[in-house]
């Protein structure tokens, strides 16, 4: 998926060495900058294909927001959807930052049941600047306050 000056279109790869796609949708008209997967589950639609969010800003932590939703399809998003409500998600409390970093800001990257106990649960990325950073899974249910898991994309990075 690409999106600038108000358009946003799917681009099909593989992708030559250039970037270039094998091929390009026609062009969404009215699509704003930001693409995000609708929350808690990427099928908004029940379909069997993933859906798109497209809206002017991104998404604040802990506040609502809406968007218009692209029904995803065989030949990728683009079929009207309608307006898409994201409800607000209370973010539970940042882990400390490796290294006695100050000044956090939490982030909400997920919401969806990655557990399978039906419940959404929260991932949420904690970082001051791109130096340092936790990654925290936090339950659907009980003790929010202490996440399953964390880690720092730094194990990915080297």
């Amino acid at each position: 998926m690409t999106a600038s000056e108000g358009r946003m279109s799917f681009l099909r790869g593989p992708f030559r060495r250039t970037g270039a796609p094998r091929a390009a949708g026609a062009a969404v008209p009215g699509a704003g900058p930001v693409l995000a997967a609708p929350a808690p589950r990427p099928d908004a639609d029940g379909d069997g294909y993933d859906d798109l969010v497209h809206s002017t800003g991104p998404l604040a932590p802990g506040a609502g927001a809406k968007g218009t939703l692209l029904r995803g399809g065989p030949d990728g998003p683009g079929r009207p959807g309608g307006r898409y409500t994201y409800n607000a998600v209370p973010l539970p409390p940042a882990p400390p930052l490796p290294a006695g970093e100050t000044s956090p800001v939490t982030e909400l990257l997920r919401r969806a049941d990655f557990d399978g106990d039906g419940r959404a649960d929260i991932v949420t990325r904690t970082h001051r600047g791109e130096s340092a950073d936790v990654i925290a899974i936090h339950p659907g249910a009980g003790n929010r306050a202490r996440p399953l898991i964390t880690f720092s994309t730094s194990v990915f990075l080297g």
